[in-house]
């Protein structure tokens, strides 16, 4: 089985980091971890792209090991979230109940997850419109330009052409 790797964290460097932006839209989120040590997802160290926290590329990482979750909290905590209605389950099987309890968390963080992409999906659609309309504008300026010095040159040429002319005609008289 593959452990998972997260980032060690001194108290001071989680509250150096906590609720900062690594990303666009995206901040630290350090825990704690069954021993009690603060750390770090190693997906937020990876995409960190705050030049401040950089240093975070070189700190320990270590196996993460989960909270256990205390079982006497199940059936109040499933009775309150109404998992009986929406799940039919029975509480007398403890295994059935850590299923739909871990089944109802990963519908929760996709729920979440989905809602967080939309969110971001629209901030950036935003930008792409607004940036498109820079290329659109520059692009106008550009054509402009091009259009101003081919109007000066075809005058050039016009004048040169009638210049040719007046020099033939003189030549032949």
């Amino acid at each position: 089985m593959c452990k998972t790797k997260v980032g060690l964290l001194t108290e001071e460097e989680k509250e150096a980091i906590e609720g900062k932006r690594y990303a666009k839209g995206r901040y630290f989120t350090p825990f704690q971890d069954a021993d009690g040590n603060w750390v770090l997802h190693i997906e937020q160290i990876r995409n960190n792209k705050n030049i401040d926290f950089w240093w975070l590329n070189y700190i320990q990482q270590i196996d993460y090991k989960p909270k256990q979750m205390d079982k006497s909290v199940i059936p109040d905590f499933m009775a309150l979230s109404g998992l009986f209605l929406f799940t039919g389950a029975e509480v007398s099987v403890e295994g059935a109940i850590f299923e739909i309890i871990s089944k109802f968390g990963v519908v929760a963080v996709l729920w979440f997850w989905l809602r967080e992409m939309k969110d971001q999906m629209k901030e950036q659609s935003k930008d792409f419109y607004s940036e498109t309309e820079k290329l659109r504008q520059e692009h106008k300026n550009t054509m402009h330009e091009f259009q101003e010095i081919h109007k000066e040159h075809k005058e050039l040429l016009t004048d040169q052409l009638k210049a040719k002319d007046e020099i033939i005609k003189s030549l032949k008289k």
